[in-house]
């Protein structure tokens, strides 16, 4: 179970920097604050299972 904690928290990651790619190179705002939430909401819920398994 935390490796599926760690993987989420990567792909997180890697959908915010899609989502920042989005935004600087086709000039899409409403994709990039898209995929910025998504990816902030994913990393967070990795990063809370995470520390449940630690509990």
């Amino acid at each position: 179970m935390y490796w599926v904690a760690k993987i989420l928290q990567v792909l997180g990651l890697f959908i915010t920097l899609d989502g920042l790619y989005v935004g600087i190179r086709l000039h899409d705002m409403q994709t990039e604050v898209l995929l910025l939430a998504l990816g902030v909401a994913i990393f967070y819920g990795g990063r809370r299972l995470e520390k449940s398994l630690r509990a």
